[in-house]
């Protein structure tokens, strides 16, 4: 009797081993290529504003330039590194206790300085988030497919110093204040611009000739006004959409909040809806 409660046991234990695992809900998380072709996603830190990351393969850990973490409120430990408690990027994907360098490398400091990206950069997103999720890209689209995976990335190792200029050789520090200086002689600027990218939460696909909504995100500005999954974007504004990048490149004109007129077609119905966009997250 107890061998076969034994045996029982172990093609129990088997049996829950060969059983596929429910796989993760994914998100939707919208991005968008710098000036400098890097590609760049929004978050916030806890309850701060929208702020820019690069999303860098390359890059050992998640690093908070100094100003904007100053800017936040968050202040490193004396090895330079903060624990943020909550981490939500647009698409409403969240993460809690993230451990980050609070660093300014040398590449954000001389593209902020010399106004390369286009945009303010407020950090990059390393290995030890990265590494965490399943993220599916695909260049047709303007969001990536990020889906949590059960597994824990190692710490990152070979970091020392306080935090200021800490992991970057010296020539690579100097490197960067003097490309920053030369942003200042020469007059240009990376700051924040006085208008953000409004957030509809529309996701969009082309099907043949149209420019669809694939889908929505719950609670967002587009679903709010009413637009729905299977609508057909026939126009933004006053202006005929023929394609995806046009329909983006338009959408990424609007700041926030700013109400944009839609027209779209429904089952052989014309439409028009007002979506007033939001800063998103």
């Amino acid at each position: 009797m107890m061998q076969t409660a034994a045996l029982l046991f172990m093609l129990t234990g088997l049996w829950q081993d060969m059983t596929p695992k429910a796989k993760a809900e994914s998100f939707k998380v919208p991005y968008r290529i710098s000036k400098t072709q890097h590609i760049v996603v929004r978050a916030k830190i806890n309850n701060s504003p929208p702020l820019n990351f690069v999303v860098d393969t390359g890059a050992p850990s998640f690093f908070i330039a100094e100003e904007a973490a100053k800017k936040a409120g968050i202040k490193p430990n004396a090895n330079g590194w903060s624990i943020i408690d909550d981490l939500t990027f647009e698409g409403k994907l969240r993460a809690k206790k993230v451990k980050a360098r609070i660093e300014t490398p040398f590449q954000l400091k001389g593209m902020n300085g010399l106004a390369l990206a286009g945009m303010e950069l407020h950090g990059m997103i390393g290995y030890s988030i990265l590494a965490k999720y399943e993220i599916h890209i695909d260049a047709k689209k303007d969001y990536m497919t990020w889906t949590p995976l059960d597994w824990t990335p190692p710490e990152p190792q070979g970091f020392t110093g306080s935090g200021k200029k800490n992991s970057q050789t010296p020539h690579l520090e100097l490197l960067g204040s003097l490309m920053q200086g030369l942003g200042g002689i020469a007059g240009t600027r990376g700051g924040q611009p006085s208008k953000i990218r409004g957030f509809t939460g529309l996701v969009l696909e082309q099907r043949d000739k149209a420019v669809m909504v694939s889908s929505i995100l719950l609670e967002s500005p587009g679903a709010i006004a009413g637009i729905q999954k299977g609508d057909e974007v026939i126009k933004i504004g006053d202006m005929t959409i023929h394609d995806l990048q046009e329909a983006n490149n338009l959408f990424g004109t609007f700041a926030a909040p700013e109400t944009i007129d839609i027209t779209i077609k429904r089952q052989n119905e014309i439409r028009k809806i007002s979506i007033k966009t939001a800063f998103g997250i």
